[in-house]
């Protein structure tokens, strides 16, 4: 069965226009399915020489983890200290797979330890200059809530 050549060229271009749209539908469900895969929120912990206290924060923040719809992980950042907090925080992450722990103890640690975070929003404690220890883990409380994340992605 033969066509015409302008019957020819209509058939082509509607094949092509078909597996345009086709490779489009696939590629937005591949897009929705690898962010269906990522967890719910990070947070980003930037510390230094806080051995007394690193070990409570991080077993009060795993706990608030394993409460979080959507997934929770953890990236705690060492900037430089001169004692055993490395250790510790490295020791708790061990026991924890959603708990990972870097040294970085250059100028920009926000910037190297951000493409660690697994999570589709990141929080970040700066426990350094910005945030003492103890108010860690209600600020932690009050941005892994509920509704405390629909009010942040709301805008209010």
């Amino acid at each position: 069965m033969f066509f015409t050549y302008g019957a020819s060229v209509a058939l082509i271009s509607l094949a092509i226009y078909g597996l345009l749209c086709f490779i489009h539908d696939l590629w937005g469900y591949y897009s929705r399915h690898r962010q269906k895969l990522r967890t719910g929120v990070s947070l980003l912990l930037l510390v230094k020489d806080i051995e007394q206290d690193i070990e409570f924060l991080m077993r009060d923040l795993l706990e608030l983890m394993e409460h979080v719809e959507g997934g929770c992980d953890a990236v705690v950042v060492d900037c430089g200290s001169s004692d055993l907090t490395y250790e510790i925080a490295r020791r708790l992450a061990a026991e924890h797979p959603a708990v990972g722990v870097v040294s970085l103890p250059g100028s920009r640690p926000v910037n190297e330890a951000m493409p660690l975070c697994r999570g589709s929003v990141i929080h970040i404690l700066d426990l350094i200059g910005r945030m003492p220890v103890y108010a860690a883990i209600p600020a932690a409380s009050r941005l892994l809530r509920p509704e405390g994340r629909r009010m942040l992605l709301s805008g209010e």
